[in-house]
């Protein structure tokens, strides 16, 4: 995806010899559509980055957002393999490893030994994070709530469904 300042909502995009992008058969208006999908999901993205960054800074000064989303991810799902996080985060080992360290000096995680596995360990949230993370995910949540009051009936629904799609479509 693009994040150019030229591109704006409505404009077809053009290729060598005048015509609307797409390819044999499709109409400017398909691209159209995908260019403001396209515009609309970098700004969604760009506000959940400034919302983790918020509650990040809330729980700790010092905590960085994947640090947030780390924990939130133990304490929706519990207990976790640093492996296990890194795949579900969609990063880094390694990231995960600082991350927890960062989390464990905070008070904000425990490190425990893998009860399956004696040389592994399990990632858990502690009582005064998972309270912390259950007020953030309270106050984000009824902001949303807000948010999505402008929309009419069902449109909420149906625009869960239609990003649940998008997003098994560019799974990989």
């Amino acid at each position: 995806m693009t994040d150019d300042a030229e591109s704006r909502p409505g404009q077809a995009e053009t290729v060598p010899g005048g015509a609307s992008g797409g390819g044999p058969g499709d109409a400017s208006g398909s691209v159209d559509a995908v260019m403001a999908l396209e515009e609309q999901i970098v700004v969604l993205l760009g506000r959940a980055k400034a919302l983790w960054r918020e509650a990040a800074a809330s729980v700790h000064p010092d905590l960085q957002p994947i640090g947030y989303r780390m924990l939130s991810t133990l304490v929706k799902h519990g207990p976790a393999r640093p492996g296990h996080l890194a795949c579900v985060l969609e990063t880094d080992k390694s990231v995960v490893s600082r991350q927890a360290r960062e989390l464990a000096s905070l008070g904000l995680i425990e490190v425990l030994p893998d009860p399956e596995d004696g040389r592994g360990r399990l990632l858990e949230a502690s009582p005064a994070a998972r309270a912390t993370v259950a007020e953030m995910r309270r106050r984000a949540l009824a902001g949303l709530t807000a948010s999505l009051d402008a929309l009419g009936e069902g449109e909420a629904e149906r625009l869960a469904d239609m990003l649940a799609r998008v997003n098994a479509a560019l799974a990989p």
